[in-house]
């Protein structure tokens, strides 16, 4: 007695294929969170990370000059456009 395992007919796999996108499909509140989330960080980064660089422009100018202190505010400063731009495209994206 042998059991053959029959392929799986086209129009089945087509019709799985389409149940299981349904159900992974983001829904409106999850979207919302999501992007709240990530652009609220960003926006938390931008203003904390802003606000302790003026606390203490005047040791990193001390320690590694201009250049040190324009590259952390432009690591701050992308980091939390980075952020923002995620949360925009969690909201706005497939």
């Amino acid at each position: 007695m042998s059991s053959e395992i029959s392929p799986p007919d086209v129009k089945d796999a087509i019709r799985a294929d389409a149940h299981t996108q349904r159900q992974f499909e983001d829904c409106t509140p999850c979207r919302l969170i999501g992007s709240g989330a990530f652009a609220g960080l960003g926006v938390y980064t931008w203003i904390s990370g802003h606000a302790q660089l003026r606390q203490q422009k005047a040791e990193i100018l001390k320690k590694g000059g201009a250049m040190s202190f324009q590259l952390r505010r432009a690591g701050i400063s992308g980091t939390a456009v980075g952020l923002i731009g995620l949360g925009l495209y969690r909201l706005l994206g497939d």
